[in-house]
């Protein structure tokens, strides 16, 4: 596996959609281009799971203060889904990985406590003024 920003691709360099119709094309060089992809892997872990809760969470903020709510909620409510169901799919495997994805939503949603690629990405978005 190669680790990327929200999780680990099983096959790098070769994206490949899991059904004809997803509304992100996979793309190999963006940080959300790898969640349609058939090579697309998350471990039930705390690292991975950090990752896609760090994303939806600077995700969250965007589409909560963006100025233009309507385009952004186009832009990334379909991301917000996937990324919502990876992380179902991750607490239905055992018991142990239902507790991993409960701490990590704690850590990230109630400490703010994010990944350090997606911290610097929201540091960027505040930046830009894209977020408060």
């Amino acid at each position: 596996d190669v680790d990327t920003v929200s999780g680990h691709c099983k096959d790098s360099g070769k994206p490949s959609e899991i059904t004809a119709d997803v509304p992100i094309k996979p793309n190999c060089k963006t940080q959300h281009g790898c969640l349609y992809c058939q090579h697309y892997s998350c471990h039930a872990d705390e690292e991975d799971v950090h990752k896609l809760l760090s994303l939806l969470y600077v995700m969250k903020a965007v589409r909560d203060q963006s100025a233009d709510a309507e385009h952004a909620d186009s832009l990334l409510k379909d991301l917000c889904i996937r990324v919502g169901v990876i992380l179902e799919a991750v607490e239905k495997t055992s018991v142990a990985a239902a507790a991993v994805v409960s701490r990590m939503r704690k850590e990230v949603d109630e400490y703010g406590r994010l990944t350090p690629f997606w911290a610097t990405r929201m540091e960027r978005y505040e930046a830009m003024g894209v977020v408060l």
